[in-house]
């Protein structure tokens, strides 16, 4: 047989197609072995801490089953101590919690801390769910541990292994109600993606601890959010309980202005110098528009600083798309921030 010419190996080499390697994927399943009551939770005049160290406080709450609650706040605020208290490993220090019937509770913890260090991937499972080792292999092996990985000690996992053992344990539990502390932590991005899928999909209910806003904007029904030792919550998606905590600090800033324009009135004007015309005192209407303008300036500059901070961890994570929305929305709230000012100036100087 005689050797291709140049072109004869150009026409075959553009005639092979190329291979279609793709990185494995992790095939998480994440179903109930039986449905809840419509009511899985509800509490009433609630304290949560520890004596001597209360957290925080909430007035009512009711989650029923298909939803999903986004418990949101600063760290040490107590999220992981609720869900502590929801399984009754710590006791509230006073009020009401009602759990629904038929409930079964399935835990993620932030740091994994239900794992022991010293069992191998495979042995975890099992010590979970007993089953034969090979249905233990195959069942890990969605998971993406495969060949000697399951004869690895769990302390010697990275922590997105950890998080992908996590899962896999709590997939076997069947829960119908499922506790999660940052459940995206540590996990690569197509992991991340796989489980907001199956998240989304869940047929039972969801309290979810997180500070990834965008797997919060796409399951959460209602939010809980909590601040200087309250718990308030909002109904509805992330983005409603935006514009619903903004409207009201721009109405509580509003308030303080007018409270302290009320409490320290102008100082008179100076008397003219040498005749010259006396500079005219603002009148009220017009210190109620700067007041106002002001307030917006405070708001807009708030969400500047969180798109800032979203930015970072969108960036971080390597999501481009949301890297593009929020650096669009980003420049239309400093547009609008710079359009308030030039207006703050022009009233300032009138």
């Amino acid at each position: 047989m005689r050797p291709y010419t140049r072109y004869e190996a150009e026409d075959v080499l553009k005639s092979m197609r190329s291979p279609n390697i793709r990185p494995p994927k992790l095939a998480l399943r994440m179903k109930s072995t039986y449905r809840s009551g419509d009511l899985v939770l509800r509490a009433y005049d609630l304290n949560i801490g520890f004596p001597g160290k209360p957290l925080f406080a909430l007035e009512k709450l009711t989650l029923t089953r298909g939803e999903t609650a986004a418990l949101i706040g600063g760290n040490g605020t107590g999220k992981t101590t609720l869900l502590k208290t929801l399984m009754g490993e710590h006791s509230q220090l006073s009020g009401e919690i009602v759990l629904g019937a038929g409930l079964k509770i399935g835990y993620f913890a932030q740091a994994h801390d239900g794992l022991n260090l010293e069992n191998t991937v495979l042995d975890e499972l099992m010590r979970h769910k007993p089953m034969g080792v090979g249905e233990a292999r195959n069942f890990l092996a969605q998971y993406l541990f495969r060949a000697d990985d399951v004869f690895k000690k769990v302390g010697m996992l990275s922590g997105g292994e950890r998080g992908k053992l996590a899962l896999a344990i709590l997939a076997l539990q069947g829960a119908n109600f499922l506790l999660l502390d940052e459940p995206t932590n540590h996990l690569d991005i197509p992991a991340q993606e796989v489980l907001q899928e199956v998240l989304d999909q869940f047929e039972g209910t969801i309290l979810l601890v997180s500070h990834d806003r965008y797997l919060i904007d796409r399951l959460a029904t209602q939010i809980w959010a909590l601040d200087d030792g309250e718990l308030r919550v909002y109904k509805g998606a992330y983005k409603e309980y935006v514009e619903a905590r903004d409207a009201e600090q721009l109405a509580q800033r509003e308030q303080k202005l007018e409270a302290k324009a009320v409490a320290q009135p102008l100082p008179p004007a100076p008397a003219p110098i040498n005749g010259a015309k006396a500079v005219p005192k603002p009148n009220k209407r017009q210190q109620e528009a700067i007041a106002k303008i002001e307030a917006q300036i405070h708001s807009v500059e708030g969400s500047l600083k969180e798109l800032e901070i979203l930015i970072e961890r969108s960036s971080a994570a390597q999501k481009v798309s949301e890297v593009q929305t929020l650096g669009a929305e980003y420049a239309s709230q400093q547009a609008a921030l710079d359009d308030l000012l030039l207006q703050w100036a022009a009233l300032a100087e009138s």
